[in-house]
């Protein structure tokens, strides 16, 4: 699955990669992923699949959004959610 990104593609991979480098911090901190900005929810699969990885990976997570999106679409997402 592929989001494209200011002309560029990510890879959930490239994120999961990017976040696993900075694992130490998600211990100790209690801290998590917050998904934001450019409304999130207009990428579903993507975000169902990152979300799905990092719930299997015990990180915490949170989305920020104007609400506009279908709730039965997104409620599996959403459970997940912190």
């Amino acid at each position: 699955m592929r989001m494209v990104f200011q002309s560029r593609g990510t890879e959930v991979d490239d994120i999961l990669n990017e976040i696993n480098r900075q694992a130490i911090f998600f211990r100790y901190s209690n801290g998590g992923i917050t998904f934001s900005g450019g409304e999130a929810t207009a990428q579903p699969e993507f975000l169902e699949e990152l979300a799905k990885r990092l719930y299997d990976e015990n990180i915490s997570m949170a989305l920020e959004s104007c609400g506009l999106f279908e709730l039965d679409r997104l409620l599996p997402v959403l459970r997940k959610m912190d």
